[in-house]
């Protein structure tokens, strides 16, 4: 309620712009406080704390207090005319003094938070001392704007009271230098990143998220390039109270998506697996409408691996019967892989020997052993079935491809290192 006496905050007696800024910033508030929430319960369940959650933490606790700073003002009448609120006119322009400290604060916290993930995630020496410099002139830049905003008047409590005697300085030169500095630099912090990540060998899909999440920034900057146009009627207006909301409206904006935006780097590994299942529960739906035949393998025999599937060339042939399989070891010689055994007469071990030469005269290239085999089969003797289980002699194949030794080192030097510290700074464990 407004102080006895005076215009209520919702009240329509009288022009009022107090219930849009209330509006603008209860709901803004909402969804910054569910998304920094998520983070931090997000990074501390999965133990991953470093100097950019501090450094969101304290940009989060800046905006809390300047939105009930903001509360506190609007409460003694700020968003109506002066004359309307002559009694607690000094006391509204109290509050928006240290609305605009707040404010000075949280856009340095918003850009260290980004400054400390690049820290954190990249390696590169180059890189790091550019952010460390970018780092050093925002930390002093934000300290010096928000000193100046303290300092704007001699005295201090003129600021608020203006039938104090003394001096202020130029608000419009303060506030244009300050929304130039702060614009500036939003976009060189959002940038500096990019073409770093188009450099790491990941998935297209993955640069393309990652360097989405640094592009949102954009949206903040607008919002900073919107207020700055605003500012004009706001400092040259000789009715704070009122003139100043418009450009009031959009700080409240801007404040909060900068919050938001130096939250989603770190919510990309949850945001990811939510939309993986989206996606899985709708191919899963999808499939059950049809379903192509396959040919069943018996239990105990290996159908390969699902990645690919060879395309066999099929030959006429005559009613099946399988061969019973038992199990021995090293029946095909082949280095440290156990390979089954057909129990078979003569005619048999023939065909088998036929069939080994088959698939290891292609060693080279594997993809055509599956036709190779089915022609052994299909030039089979007289008198055994044309038909014959060759699972056993396929896994043999695969075991043995799968038992290559990888030596790493493909990849350069230090470029291991780099993916995984991009993925475990952005909580890919």
């Amino acid at each position: 309620m407004s102080p006895p006496g005076e215009p209520d905050v919702w009240s329509t007696s009288v022009p009022n712009r107090s219930p849009t800024l209330v509006i603008v910033s209860i709901v803004f508030l909402i969804i910054t406080t569910a998304i920094f929430t998520f983070r931090q319960r997000w990074r501390w369940a999965h133990r991953q704390r470093g100097a950019d959650d501090l450094m969101a933490a304290c940009a989060y606790v800046v905006l809390l207090i300047q939105t009930v700073f903001g509360g506190i003002a609007v409460h003694y009448g700020f968003g109506k005319h002066k004359e309307v609120i002559q009694p607690t006119l000094s006391r509204a322009l109290l509050y928006f003094y240290l609305y605009q400290i707040c404010y000075k604060l949280l856009g340095g916290f918003t850009k260290l938070t980004f400054c400390a993930l690049y820290l954190r995630i990249f390696s590169q020496g180059s890189f790091n001392k550019l952010v460390i410099a970018v780092s050093a002139v925002v930390a002093t830049g934000s300290l010096a704007f928000a000193l100046g905003t303290i300092f704007q008047c001699a005295p201090v409590h003129r600021a608020w009271d203006r039938k104090v005697p003394g001096h202020c300085e130029n608000n419009e030169a303060f506030w244009y230098s300050h929304a130039a500095f702060n614009i500036f630099f939003d976009l060189v912090v959002f940038v500096m990143p990019i073409p770093l990540i188009r450099t790491l060998k990941l998935a297209r899909g993955q640069k393309t998220g990652l360097i989405s999440i640094f592009c949102l920034g954009a949206f903040v900057i607008a919002a900073a390039i919107v207020r700055m146009v605003t500012l004009r009627a706001s400092a040259g207006s000789t009715d704070p109270t009122w003139g100043s909301m418009i450009a009031l409206y959009w700080t409240e904006i801007e404040a909060n998506t900068s919050v938001i935006c130096c939250c989603l780097p770190a919510l990309r590994v949850p945001f990811l697996n939510l939309w993986r299942r989206v996606r899985d529960g709708k191919r899963r739906s999808g499939s059950t409408s049809y379903h192509r035949p396959l040919r069943q393998e018996p239990e105990g025999v290996w159908s390969g691996p699902q990645q690919s599937q060879p395309t066999a060339t099929h030959y006429p042939t005559k009613p099946q019967n399988v061969y019973q399989v038992e199990h021995r070891s090293n029946l095909s010689g082949s280095k440290g892989v156990s390979m089954p055994s057909y129990s078979s007469s003569g005619a048999d071990e023939k065909w088998l020997g036929r069939a080994m030469h088959f698939t290891t005269q292609n060693d080279a290239s594997r993809s055509t052993s599956q036709e190779d085999l089915s022609r052994a089969e299909y030039e089979l003797p007289d008198g055994l079935p044309e038909r014959l289980e060759l699972g056993a002699i396929y896994k043999t194949t695969d075991l043995h491809m799968s038992t290559q030794t990888v030596r790493p080192g493909s990849a350069p030097a230090g470029e291991e290192h780099r993916q995984t510290g991009v993925r475990d700074g952005l909580g890919e464990k």
